[in-house]
């Protein structure tokens, strides 16, 4: 009952919303007037004083002119009946004329006019002025790259780290102001995150940053990282090779990758390859504490094991350029991987009742995955934005992954295994209809059907189908613009195992209200729900027997949870300076967190459960500033009080409600030092967090890098990651329970200095050609081990 009335009231307070903002825009027209705002094409600032001349169809009568003020704004009378052609000219940029035939009923509205900056040579020297550092818009903040950045860079990644907010840690997985769930686009099109190691930093323009998502993705997605390329990177032939050798054999990173495109006509056929190498040690432990009738009892457990992960991820696709407003992309790839842990286990029972256990860990994990997908894209009007895009993909998954305990002296044997297999369609049609020139409607619809099993727990067979439809009506009232968007998700969830059958719809509605009081500074209110579907690893039943007085199982009966979240963000720009500064509220219900019990059995179990509720309450700072011509340093904070409120069934377990006050942080900076050298540092440290019933937490992580550029297209640099630290915490949990308590930690083993040699070389020769943009989805079907 709660949750409809939950429903209910969001429709009426979204309905009444949009009704004020209809009335709000209808009653800022004007008629009689030509008004708009100019606009750089490339950086999106505000350029004052652009000449604006306004003249008949033939361009030989001059009918009236004015220039934009200081903000670029502009606005000028005209006569009824004219066919106009408008000419904006700046210096610095290129002539732009318009063309519009005005009549009595409505005034001419340009909008927002961009201007393209003018390009100048000489004898083959580029001079680039220096960039802003970054500027805010409604649905995003973007970071532009200047050549500091790109020096200090051989792939995205490495660009990423340089970006607020952003956290790329050694094993390259990347999150975006602490979540995981962040969607990867490079040019609009959505990729996996290994999809980055492979794109070469010299091709980035800028990265759009959207902590806020529209009604437009997906609903479970945290975040998107939009990767924007230059202009005519993709030539006839053009690509890249990446290595990294690492210079100690204790700690293998590396993640090579190639790139090559080749166009041809109408043809754009291209491949890359990106390698994931993780071979290091590492120390999994844990202390547990706990009373029996025997008396007081500890448990010590430490595995120490070595970490091998490999990956072998082939891309292959093909653009065809039907013509100018047709278009059609094939994409796919192949991708065998496999995650081991052998070593030793041992564990030692302490107090009235002792014990003693000991075993060899022999892992066996082998998987492949392959994408095969078909996008077509309708330019109905490319001059107004009036297009249609049609999206369809398969993606499948199969695993064999095993953990056998063995000890040979005491008759010892014990295996886990877990067959997984993973079958997803998919299908998105999107919808943008330009309305007038202040209002846009984009529109559209997703299916999604997975299919989850596993060939060892024949009565593991879950499915889940997804149907959802999302409209947002995106409007600019002069100086402020608005997004009013809703989405509709409708799930069904069945598992042969137990006859279970859930469905799940409700209204997700979505806000961006973004006011601009100046070309530096501006205001941006955004709101949100969004959802959270728990996945495979969660949902399968199976039982794990980790050690003797270990065992975790899934649970089918997991539900889908709700996310709630309000900000507002005030932006500043100043001289070459940016900073951001943002109130946010974030509530979470029906939380997914694994639940420890200590049983009849006298064993520790683990099994996921919706526990509660979180909710958290703070204050964010991030900044790009500037450090001269030579570098710059981005940092980033975030300071929040949680709270915990334990559901029914977590109370009925003993736990209670929990505040605390946490921090995240992060900071990047770069220097380029001369004679082709560049340095960098990037650093990231986050307190402890309270979840429903444990402390999680983690190591800080820092990595110092030197950059040489060595000229026509070859670069080297040498990174180091956490040096003189010896060992890195990759997690860590802590338990107060009732009847025990527990404290687990696992830790990578590392040299006194690791240290990598990268290496790059970037070609391109032949007419220039940019891709098609689209969206690419892979589901996410790994489960990671160890770190």
């Amino acid at each position: 009952m709660e949750m409809q009335m939950s429903v209910k009231t969001q429709v009426v307070l979204f309905r009444n919303f949009i009704l004020f903002t209809l009335l709000l825009m209808m009653n800022t027209l004007q008629a009689q007037l030509i008004t708009g705002r100019t606009q750089d094409a490339s950086t999106g600032e505000d350029i004052p004083f652009v000449t604006i001349a306004l003249f008949d169809a033939s361009m030989t009568r001059l009918i009236g002119g004015t220039a934009s003020n200081e903000e670029g704004l502009f606005s000028l009378t005209f006569h009824e009946g004219d066919s106009l052609q408008l000419r904006f000219s700046a210096i610095g940029y290129e002539t732009l004329i318009l063309e519009a035939k005005a009549d009595k009923d409505d005034a001419l509205q340009p909008g927002i006019v961009l201007m393209n900056p003018a390009s100048f040579g000489l004898e083959g020297v580029t001079i680039e002025a220096g960039r802003i550092r970054a500027q805010a818009a409604a649905g995003h903040n973007t970071y532009l790259v200047n050549g500091n950045m790109e020096r200090a860079s051989h792939t995205s990644t490495d660009i990423l780290r340089l970006v607020p907010g952003v956290h790329v840690d050694v094993m390259q997985n990347v999150t975006l102001e602490g979540k995981r769930n962040v969607i990867i686009l490079v040019n609009g099109r959505e990729y996996d995150k290994s999809f980055l190691s492979q794109l070469n930093a010299s091709l980035i323009d800028k990265v759009e940053v959207i902590t806020h998502p529209s009604a437009k993705y997906d609903a479970s997605a945290d975040g998107v990282i939009n990767i924007v390329l230059k202009k005519n990177q993709n030539s006839g032939v053009q690509g890249h090779f990446y290595g990294e050798v690492p210079l100690s054999s204790s700690e293998i990173f590396s993640f090579p990758s190639y790139s090559l495109n080749y166009s041809r006509g109408k043809f754009n056929f291209f491949t890359s390859y990106n390698g994931e190498f993780r071979y290091f040690d590492i120390e999994e432990s844990y202390v547990r504490n706990y009373t029996t009738p025997a008396g007081q009892q500890q448990i010590r457990s430490l595995q120490q094991v070595r970490q091998e992960n490999w990956s072998h991820k082939f891309h292959y696709g093909m653009d065809y350029f039907i013509n100018d407003r047709n278009q059609l992309n094939f994409y796919g790839f192949y991708n065998p991987y496999s995650q081991e842990h052998s070593g030793v286990a041992e564990l030692f029972r302490e107090g009235e009742d002792p014990f003693q256990w000991n075993a060899a860990k022999e892992d066996s994990d082998m998987n492949t995955a392959g994408l095969y997908s078909v996008y077509y894209s309708h330019k109905i009007d490319e001059t107004i934005g009036h297009e249609l895009s049609v999206d369809a993909g398969y993606f499948a998954m199969n695993g064999s992954n095993s953990v056998r305990f063995i000890n040979g002296e005491t008759g010892y044997d014990h295996t886990n295994h877990v067959n997984p297999g993973q079958q997803v369609i998919t299908a998105k049609l999107d919808y943008s209809l330009p309305l007038s020139r202040n209002f846009r409607l984009m529109t559209g619809g997703q299916l999604r059907q997975s299919s989850l099993s596993d060939e060892e727990n024949v009565s593991f067979d879950y499915e889940n189908r997804v149907r959802a439809a999302y409209a947002t009506l995106q409007s600019q009232l002069r100086d402020t613009e608005v997004h009013v968007g809703v989405r509709f998700e409708y799930s069904r969830a069945s598992a042969t195992e137990e006859g279970l059958s859930q469905n799940f719809k409700t209204w997700l509605p979505n806000l961006i209200v973004h006011h601009k009081f100046s070309s530096v500074r501006s205001l941006k209110l955004t709101g949100r729900s969004s959802v959270s579907y728990p996945g495979f690893y969660h949902l399968n039943s199976s039982s794990i027997i980790e050690d003797p007085f270990s065992i975790s199982t899934g649970n089918s009966h997991l539900r889908t949870s709700l996310r709630y979240s309000a900000e507002l963000e005030y932006n500043r720009r100043f001289e070459n300076h940016f900073v951001s500064t943002r109130l946010f509220y974030h509530h979470m219900t029906d939380v997914v967190n694994t639940l420890m019990v200590f049983n009849s059995d006298g064993v520790f179990e683990s099994m996921p459960h919706n526990l509660g509720a979180i909710t958290q309450l703070g204050i964010q700072f991030s900044g790009a500033l500037s450090l001269g011509q030579r570098g710059g340093i981005q940092p980033f904070v975030r300071i929040f009080e949680l709270r915990t409120a334990p559901g029914a069934f977590a109370r009925e377990s003993g736990m209670e409600g929990r505040s605390q006050i946490a921090v995240a942080s992060g900071m990047s900076a770069y220097y380029t030092l001369g004679r082709g050298f560049t340095s960098s540092v990037v650093v990231q440290y986050n307190s402890a967090v309270n979840n429903i019933q444990d402390n999680y937490y983690e190591g800080a992580q820092y990595f110092v890098s030197l950059e040489k550029d060595l000229g026509k297209g070859f670069k080297a640099g040498l990174v180091s990651a956490v040096p003189f630290a010896n060992q890195l915490t990759y997690q860590g949990s802590e338990i107060d329970a009732a009847d025990f308590s527990s404290h687990s930690q696992g830790n990578i083993l590392t040299s006194v200095v690791p240290l990598w040699l990268k290496i790059s070389y970037g070609f391109s020769t032949g007419e220039n050609r940019n891709r098609i943009e689209r969206n690419i989805e892979e589901p996410v079907s790994r489960k990671r081990k160890g770190f």
